[in-house]
C-alpha cells in the first residue's frame, strides 16, 4: 500500500512539472492532496479507509464532483479530472490483483505456518508431550432439599450446603408437626366449648317453655274460678291441684328467658364460628406440612383486607362525626378556592392556545 501511495504521488508531481501554461480559472494541477475542483483532502480518505477503501472513495468523490462542476469543468481542469481517475483506477486494478494473489496462496501460507508450528525446541515438545489431555468437565450436582447447583469440584461447598439445608427442612418439618398439633387441640377446645354453650341455651328454652306452660295454666285456672267457661261451676266445688314449688320458674319471667336465650345462642353462634375458623387453620397446617398451598389462605388475605377498609370507613365516618362547624367551614373554603385556582389556569392556558 505504501508502495502504490509513494508511487502516485511521484506521477503527479511529474505531471505537474509539465503543465505550467494554465489561466486564471483553470490554475488547478492533480495532486493526491486536494480534489481539482472542489479542494478536498483527498489523502485524508487514504489515511482513514485504507488503500482498498480509500481508492474506491476517490473514484466516487472524483466523479461526484466532476458531475457538480457541469459545464465548467474544461481545459486544464478536465485533464486533472481525468489524470486522478486513471490514477484512482490503476491503484484500484493493482489492489484487486494483489487481494487475488494472496487469496490463491493462502493454502501455502498455511501449510507453512503449520509447519513452523511444529518445528519447536526440544524441550516445548517434550512438555507438550507430557500435558495430559484434558479430561471432560463432569456434570454439575444439584442440592436433593432446594435444588440448588453446584460445580462437580466444588465438593465441599456442595456437602455443606446440602447438611445445611436437610438440617434446616428437617427443623421446619418439626415445627409444622407442632403447629399442626397445636392447631388439632386448638379445634377440639372450640368444639368442646360449643358443646358447653350448647347447654345453657337447651336449659333457657325448657326454662321458657316451662314459664309460658305454668302460665297458661295459671289463666286457664283463672278462667275456671270465674266461670267463664262453665256457670256451674261457681256453686261446685272444684280440686285446684297444686302447683309444685320451683324457685326458678318464680324468680324467672318469660321476658327474662328470651334474654337469656338470645344472649345464649350470640355466645353459641360467636363460639361456632371460632370453632370453623379453628378448623380451617388446622387443615391449613396440615397442608403446608405436606407443602401444599390451601385455597383458603386466598380467601382470608381478602376477608382481612375488606375489614380493613370497613374499618377505615367507620373511623372516617366518626372523624367526621366529631367535626365542628368551623372546620367543616374552612375545608368547603379551602376546596372551593382550589378549584377556582384550577379554573383560572384552564382559563389562562385557552386563552394562551387561542391568542386572545
Amino acid at each position: 500500500m505504501l508502495r502504490s501511495l509513494v508511487g502516485s504521488e511521484m506521477c503527479i508531481r511529474d505531471s505537474n512539472n509539465n503543465n505550467n501554461n494554465h489561466n486564471k480559472n483553470n490554475n488547478k494541477s492533480p495532486s493526491i492532496r486536494s480534489c481539482p475542483g472542489c479542494s478536498s483532502n483527498l489523502k485524508k480518505l487514504l489515511v482513514q479507509q485504507g488503500a482498498n477503501g480509500g481508492w474506491i472513495s476517490i473514484t466516487a468523490h472524483l466523479k461526484k464532483c466532476r458531475v457538480k462542476q457541469g459545464r465548467t469543468v474544461t481545459g486544464l481542469l478536465a485533464d486533472n479530472y481525468n489524470e486522478l481517475e486513471q490514477l484512482a483506477a490503476e491503484q484500484c486494478q493493482r489492489l484487486a490483483e494483489a487481494k487475488a494473489a494472496r487469496k490463491a496462496d493462502q493454502p501455502a501460507r498455511r501449510a507453512a505456518a503449520k509447519a513452523a508450528a511444529e518445528d519447536v525446541p526440544w524441550f516445548i515438545a517434550r512438555q507438550r508431550r507430557k500435558e495430559p489431555a484434558t479430561p471432560a468437565e463432569e456434570p454439575a450436582v444439584c442440592c436433593p432439599t432446594c435444588s440448588a447447583e453446584f460445580a462437580a469440584k466444588d465438593r465441599v461447598s456442595f456437602q455443606q450446603h446440602a447438611d445445611k439445608c436437610g438440617a434446616k427442612k428437617k427443623a421446619q418439618a418439626k415445627h409444622l408437626e407442632q403447629v399442626c398439633l397445636v392447631t388439632q387441640q386448638k379445634a377440639e377446645q372450640a368444639i368442646k366449648r360449643v358443646q358447653a354453650l350448647a347447654r345453657p341455651v337447651a336449659r333457657a328454652k325448657a326454662q321458657l317453655k316451662a314459664k309460658q306452660d305454668a302460665v297458661e295454666t295459671a289463666k286457664r285456672q283463672k278462667h275456671q274460678l270465674r266461670g267463664k267457661k262453665n256457670k256451674t261451676l261457681k256453686k261446685s266445688f272444684v280440686y285446684h291441684a297444686e302447683e309444685p314449688e320451683t324457685p326458678e320458674l318464680d324468680e324467672c319471667t318469660v321476658h327474662g328467658c328470651l334474654q337469656r336465650i338470645k344472649e345464649a345462642e350470640k355466645s353459641l353462634e360467636e363460639a361456632r364460628k371460632r370453632a370453623e375458623f379453628r378448623k380451617q387453620t388446622a387443615e391449613i397446617a396440615k397442608a403446608a406440612a405436606e407443602g401444599v398451598l390451601h385455597p383458603a389462605l386466598k380467601q382470608r388475605s381478602v376477608d382481612s383486607r375488606a375489614k380493613a377498609e370497613q374499618k377505615r370507613l367507620a373511623n372516617f365516618r366518626k372523624g367526621e362525626k366529631r367535626k365542628s362547624k368551623e372546620v367543616r367551614s374552612e375545608e368547603r373554603k379551602c376546596k372551593s378556592m382550589a378549584k377556582a385556582t384550577r379554573r383560572a389556569g384552564a382559563d389562562s392556558k385557552y386563552l394562551a392556545c387561542t391568542g386572545y
